[in-house]
């Protein structure tokens, strides 16, 4: 049996699902990750693709990306 997980960003823009028990998690306060979330500690999670409900969509060009 697989776990279910969902989520997504504050706005409702971006949600997500994924299936998997989470194993690889870790917590970064670098100065990247700080700048990129805006908080203190990122939180992250590592999983294969295929665990993902949906389309996944990678951007190469950050020029497609809306950053706040």
């Amino acid at each position: 049996m697989h776990e279910q997980h969902q989520g997504g960003c504050h706005c409702g823009r971006v949600r997500y699902q994924f299936s998997g028990a989470l194993v690889d998690i870790a917590h970064c306060h670098c100065s990247i990750c700080r700048r990129v979330s805006g908080g203190l500690v990122t939180t992250w999670i590592t999983l294969p693709r295929s665990a993902f409900a949906g389309a996944v969509r990678i951007f190469a060009d950050m020029r497609a990306v809306s950053l706040f």
